[in-house]
C-alpha cells in the first residue's frame, strides 16, 4: 500500500497497513514487525513500460 504527501512516499504493510518507511524505494524488502508479513517495494518498469512505485505481495 502507497500513500503519497506531497513528495514524500509512504510505504505501508500491504497486509496491515503498518507505516513501514518513508520516502522512495528503488528496490525494498522489508518484514512488518506487527504481522510478520514480508513486504517488497520497487520503482522498477512493468511490462506495459509505465515506471511507478509498486508495492506488491510477492507470496502471490
Amino acid at each position: 500500500m502507497i500513500n503519497t504527501k506531497g513528495k514524500k512516499t509512504d510505504l505501508r504493510c500491504n497486509n496491515c497497513a503498518k507505516k513501514l518507511a518513508e520516502g522512495e524505494a528503488v528496490l525494498l524488502s522489508i518484514k512488518c514487525p506487527r504481522c510478520g508479513h514480508v513486504n517488497e517495494f520497487s520503482n522498477a518498469p512493468r511490462e506495459r513500460g509505465v515506471c511507478e512505485l509498486l508495492a506488491h505481495n510477492p507470496e502471490h
